[in-house]
This record gives C-alpha cells, sequence and structure tokens, in this order.
C-alpha cells in the first residue's frame, strides 16, 4: 500500500435517488460524502479529547485529505411511473399522466422536480480512495471509516434507507471488518425482512403502469418498512386497516397524560361537535380517541416532529369541495430537520434483507420549542401553536414501542407489522431493551 493513500471497497445494498444521474459514472458522491465524514470524525475526536489540529486544511474546518470515488456495473432508472386507477393507466382532470413513485419519497411534485426529475441510481461495487501526507489522519480512517459509512446513507431520504452502502474490501491488510454491526453504539435494533415469505405477501409495490422489476422489488421492500415506520409516527389509515400511531399511547401513559400533536389539532380545527368526528366516534371501537372536551393545551406537545419536521401535511377532506384539508408546521429558526431514526438496509441475497436501525439523540434544537400551525380547508383556520416537550428519549419510545405492540387482526398489514415486531419482541440485545 501507498503510505499516503488508502481505498476501501463498498457494496451498494439500495439504490441511490440522485440528483445528477445524467453525469457519466453517476454514484456517491465526494461533495457529500467528504462533509458527513469531516462531521463524524470532529464528534469522534472531540469524545476522545485528540487534538485534530494538525490535520485540517489552513484556516478551514475540513480535514486535509482528498477522497475520489468511482463505480463498476449497476443500473439507474425512473423514481416514478405513471400510475393505475380502476385498472386503467391514471389520467388527472387536466389529461395529463398521474405518476406515482417508491413508497416514502415525496419530492417529485414543483418546478424544480419539473427541470430536473431525480432517478434511481445503483453500482454493483463503489471505490472510495483517500489520498493525504497526513499519515497519522490516514490511519484513523482507516479505523473509522467502516463505522462512519455503516451508520450513514447517502442522497435523497436517505434517513429512509435510500443510498445504503457497506464496507466489504480495503487496500491495507490491517483492516479488520466489524463482526456484529450492534456493537456500534449508534445502532439499536434489527430485523430480517424476506420479501418472499407469505406474512407479506399481502404487501404490494405501487401499482404503476410497466414498471420494472427493480421498482417492484425495491417497492415492496419500502413499502414494508413504509408501514412500519407509521406505527410509531403517523398512524395507519389504509385499506380499510386502521392503526393508532404508538406515539399517542406513549403521550398518554409516559408523559404524565399528556396530548398529542394529532388530536391537539382536530380539536383546535374540527371540534368536538363536527359532523364528521361525532360519525367517526360511533363507529371507532376507543371513542374515547376522538373526544376532545379534556385537552389540557399545557400539557399538549408537538411529538410527531421530534423524528423528522414534516413542514406540510394532508387530511382528508373536512369541508366542501371535496379536497384535502392541509396544516403547515413552522418555526422562525428550524426550516429542516431529519429523522433521528435511520434504516440502514444489508441485502444478505435476492429477496433477504436485514435492517438495521441506527438511532440517533433527538436534537437540541428540536426541544422545547413553540412552533406555528397555520391550517387550510378547515372549519376552523384559525393558526395555533404548539411546543415540543423540554427532553425526550427516543430510544424509551422505541422500546415503549417494541414491547407495548400487540397483534391486531388477519388484515395484510397486520400480518406485516407482525411480522417484524414480533422479531424485535424476542431479540434480547442490551440496546433493544435496557
Amino acid at each position: 500500500m501507498n503510505d499516503f493513500r488508502l481505498s476501501f471497497t463498498l457494496k451498494q445494498h439500495t439504490p441511490m435517488i440522485h440528483f445528477q444521474h445524467d453525469q457519466p459514472g453517476a454514484t456517491l458522491r465526494a461533495t457529500e460524502l467528504k462533509p458527513k465524514l469531516d462531521k463524524f470524525l470532529r464528534k469522534y475526536f472531540d469524545e476522545k479529547e485528540i487534538d485534530y489540529r494538525p490535520w485540517l486544511i489552513k484556516d478551514q474546518e475540513a480535514f486535509d485529505y482528498k477522497v475520489s470515488i468511482t463505480s463498476q456495473g449497476g443500473w439507474m432508472e425512473p423514481i416514478e411511473y405513471q400510475g393505475i386507477s380502476r385498472g386503467e393507466p391514471a389520467i388527472d382532470r387536466n389529461g395529463n399522466p398521474t405518476m406515482s413513485t417508491l413508497p416514502m419519497f415525496f419530492a417529485n411534485k414543483g418546478e424544480e422536480w419539473t427541470r430536473n426529475p431525480k432517478k434511481l441510481v445503483k453500482a454493483d461495487t463503489v471505490i472510495v480512495e483517500f489520498f493525504s501526507f497526513k499519515t497519522k489522519l490516514l490511519s484513523y480512517l482507516l479505523e473509522l471509516f467502516e463505522h462512519f459509512i455503516f451508520t450513514a446513507n447517502f442522497g435523497m431520504r436517505q434517513t429512509k434507507g435510500f443510498g445504503s452502502f457497506e464496507v466489504i474490501e480495503c487496500s491495507d491488510k490491517r483492516f479488520q471488518k466489524c463482526e456484529n454491526p450492534m456493537d456500534y453504539e449508534e445502532v439499536f435494533c434489527h430485523f430480517n425482512i424476506n420479501l418472499e415469505d407469505k406474512e407479506l405477501n399481502g404487501i404490494r409495490p405501487p401499482n404503476v403502469v410497466n414498471s420494472s422489476k427493480n421498482f417492484k422489488y425495491y417497492g415492496k421492500l419500502f413499502e414494508v418498512l413504509n408501514l412500519f415506520s407509521k406505527t410509531y409516527r403517523s398512524g395507519i389509515n389504509q385499506q380499510g386497516y386502521y392503526f393508532k400511531s404508538m406515539m399517542y399511547r406513549f403521550a398518554k401513559e409516559e408523559m404524565n397524560g399528556a396530548t398529542w400533536d394529532k388530536k391537539y389539532f382536530k380539536a383546535s380545527f374540527l371540534g368536538n361537535e363536527n359532523e364528521k368526528i361525532k360519525e367517526q366516534r360511533k363507529k371507532h371501537k376507543n371513542p374515547e380517541i376522538l373526544d376532545f372536551s379534556n385537552i389540557d393545551p399545557n400539557n399538549t406537545f408537538l411529538l410527531r416532529d421530534l423524528l423528522g419536521l414534516a413542514s406540510h401535511q394532508e387530511w382528508q377532506s373536512y369541508n366542501p369541495p371535496r379536497r384535502k384539508a392541509a396544516i403547515d408546521i413552522s418555526h422562525n429558526s428550524i426550516k429542516r430537520y431529519a429523522s433521528p431514526i435511520v434504516f440502514k438496509i444489508l441485502e444478505t441475497k435476492r429477496n433477504h434483507f436485514r435492517v438495521y436501525l441506527v438511532v440517533r439523540d433527538v436534537a437540541n434544537k428540536m426541544l422545547g420549542k413553540t412552533f406555528n400551525v397555520t391550517p387550510t380547508n378547515l372549519p376552523n383556520n384559525e393558526p395555533v401553536e404548539i411546543s415540543t416537550p423540554a427532553t425526550f428519549d427516543l430510544r424509551k419510545y422505541l422500546n415503549y414501542c417494541i414491547e407495548s405492540f400487540q397483534e391486531e387482526n388477519d388484515h395484510n398489514i397486520s400480518k406485516a407489522l407482525t411480522y417484524i415486531y414480533s422479531q424485535l419482541k424476542k431479540s434480547n440485545h442490551r440496546k433493544v431493551f435496557q
């Protein structure tokens, strides 16, 4: 090995959502990797109280190394296809094709998308080569790069599992591959997905025209993960299946009877006497969920957005004409906040995946902050304010979800969720049950 060079071979497990797909050899970008790696290194050195100033570029915060990335093999294709409605290609009211995309990707709208639609990009292997005269810095890269790659994804929607890579080889013979990723502090738990298991037979990719095998393959994988993520965030109401987010019960049972944000919004913008709310209350097996009479505004918290800020949310129609109601959530200084839960996906063989949850603490910038909520097309369109809690233990919350999940019924979605949670319940790893 050249004393000033170090290279790693990566396997790409899930496609990236790439905005530079039109460039030759589009793959993992050095302009994305280096800033993230520099941040990872600074955090490590700070925690270990290691003076890293000699390894910085003069008068900059960046570390003094160069990185080049090349890819081999792979494929590229659109992330959206024309949807199907009632067995026919879907058309909007203006006669244009209605497009459908992979689950958990929502950026396929607006002028920016029209000018530069994103594509899925997946390479067979990726080579990352470092060059630096700072040999001590290279030695730390040898030690830490695999850890960095395993706890990060790349491209758009990376927290949802897109753009997952794994280090499989290194040019330095001293490299020792991590035997158990659960040894990494950020890795919280894991479960397996076999797309051919009978419990997942009822889960299907988006129904689109002439989709590729890749779209169907990853469409089903990401739909399974989409349903799983909804259990601990937004809840599920689709295909005749209803699942109340476990965050509702967590707030009530573990946060001194607190009310979570969705119920507060319904109380504020709809109210107890709304005809649709009264109709839902009659049908609901737990009608107290839709009773807004005893909400304490001082014990109400914005919780869902601690798992990723959703600045725009849409609800079913509550006002004529029949168009979706919406709310916008905003803060003067917080414009974006990525989910602190990252799906790290490894494809162990065809149709078989191991999914790790990489969990970070909720950022301080999100705690104890007051957000403005502006509704549109709702019976009451007066804005309200709501605050996040001063503290929130995300690992405690995930433990609560694992321990309290119960099988609902024989619905296809329920079978898929039980498939995942039964694995998590059987796990005895200390980072799952503390």
